[in-house]
């Protein structure tokens, strides 16, 4: 039970910041929705693309806390004899990580610019594309801020500082959601920008968010101490560039499983949107409630996350492992709670996005028939969570190219393009993918490869955690 309170007691202040952002992710549908069904597509589309954009950005914080949250756990170690060099050595990672996170940012805003030709070459509905290129034309500019932010983030939540990035995330998605009302539909004296409007809010909620995390570390004397805004000298020490070089490699199989998983997405809302816009935007809905039960088992999860790594800096493997148990306990609860209501309430579910009847009704089918495989999908992404903010990323993104790649895609455009099958077909692709992803991710857990090798040395080996002088 102990495990659970403590995973609970870190867990749960991200995960009311994570409901606060996936309520903000979801009033941008809700709002756009009310504007009509051409709307909603549009945003389901422009949101999946910019979903691809925002990968190379809130990874930041998962390669980060990775090399933070271990190092911060060597750092807090019994018997560490000289705690300052190793605050220092905490600090650093912090510091490269701000770094490359603005590299990580200004990259998914060069990759911004290649949206047009490819919704172009997936969608035949001008009317779609017009929307969708408004949406992402906006939202692009938000990446830079956002990536940084994340970086802050990632450094936050490595100290175990969860109660900050709470309030953080809720500020800034607050003033999002108020920001989204007053733009989208014009009211008192803005100007009325519909779907653009729902971009320019989330713009300057990113900034927002960047400049409060900015204060907060300027102002509190335990984190102004790390000094992470000091920036580099001209040298090139053996420290800074093997983090450097290990931040991006904690970075990229998860940046990449992410935007090849979304990609994917993109092209399977191609495929669905064959079957027409109503089914594009049932479909949508879908994602957006999977995605609630994961903003909340994962929530807890990254909560989890920390103590893993806190664990497996201080060499020990067996308290990491009890971690995420504690992790996929809450995990199961959670995905349970959502096929329940999935099955038993649909229409409850569907009902903030006012749906016209058509897609009300198609609506109702498709929670019911995905209702099992929330519960799996939800109870695995505690893995992937866990796995992702300790420098495991690698295995999963084979598992997740594994699964999409002959469900997601070989399965489903196979079986409407060859055997003329119907959406409830198309359907069964995904769940398919949700069904072999988890089942991979707890293969995983169950072998131990996921633990590999630590970022840093146990207590032991003194020598273990190279330091820079201060600065």
């Amino acid at each position: 039970m102990k495990p659970l309170r403590e995973v609970l007691k870190m867990g749960v202040p991200l995960l009311a910041g994570s409901l606060v952002e996936y309520v903000m992710y979801i009033a941008d549908s809700v709002m756009v929705g009310r504007l009509g069904t051409d709307h909603l597509a549009a945003v389901a589309i422009g949101g999946m693309v910019s979903e691809i954009l925002w990968a190379f950005t809130w990874t930041v914080a998962a390669a980060v806390q990775t090399f933070v949250s271990q190092r911060y756990g060597r750092q807090t170690a019994e018997g560490i004899d000289d705690p300052a060099v190793l605050r220092n050595s905490t600090a650093e990672a912090a510091r490269i990580g701000v770094i490359f996170g603005a590299a990580a940012g200004f990259a998914a805003l060069a990759v911004s610019f290649l949206s047009r030709p490819v919704i172009s070459i997936l969608l035949d509905d001008q009317q779609t594309i017009r929307l969708s290129m408004e949406y992402v034309g906006v939202l692009r500019w938000s990446m830079v801020p956002a990536a940084v932010f994340f970086a802050l983030y990632g450094f936050l939540s490595g100290l175990g500082k969860t109660r900050t990035l709470m309030i953080a995330t809720i500020i800034t998605n607050i003033f999002n959601i108020i920001a989204n009302y007053l733009l989208i539909y014009g009211k008192f004296f803005f100007p009325r920008l519909e779907i653009r409007g729902a971009a320019l809010g989330t713009l300057f909620a990113q900034c927002l968010g960047l400049i409060f995390l900015t204060l907060v570390i300027l102002s509190r004397r335990e984190l102004r101490e790390y000094r992470i805004f000091r920036l580099l000298k001209p040298k090139a020490s053996e420290d800074r560039i093997g983090l450097f070089s290990g931040i991006f490699k904690a970075w990229l199989p998860v940046t990449v499983q992410n935007i090849g998983a979304f990609c994917v997405f993109l092209v399977y809302e191609g495929l669905v949107s064959r079957f027409g816009t109503v089914h594009l935007a049932v479909i949508h809905i879908v994602f957006l409630l999977i995605w609630a039960g994961k903003s909340i088992s994962g929530g807890i999860a990254q909560g989890g996350s920390i103590l893993v790594g806190n664990n497996l800096g201080r060499g020990d493997k067996a308290a990491a492992q009890v971690y995420v148990l504690a992790c996929l306990i809450l995990g199961v609860v959670t995905g349970l709670a959502l096929a329940a209501a999935g099955l038993l309430f649909p229409k409850a579910l569907l009902a903030p996005f006012r749906p016209e009847t058509e897609t009300l009704l198609h609506g109702i089918k498709a929670l019911r028939f995905f209702a099992p495989f929330m519960f799996v999908g939800t109870a695995a992404y505690s893995l992937e969570v866990i796995f992702t903010f300790n420098g495991r990323g690698a295995l999963v993104l084979g598992a997740d190219l594994l699964s999409h790649g002959l469900f997601t895609l070989a399965f489903s455009w196979t079986a409407v393009l060859f055997f003329h099958g119907g959406i409830l077909v198309v359907w069964t692709g995904y769940a398919l993918y949700l069904a072999s992803f988890s089942l991979l991710l707890f293969a995983v857990f169950l072998s131990g490869k996921w633990i590999g090798r630590e970022i840093v040395k146990p207590p032991e080996d003194k020598q273990a955690v190279p330091s820079s002088p201060e600065d």
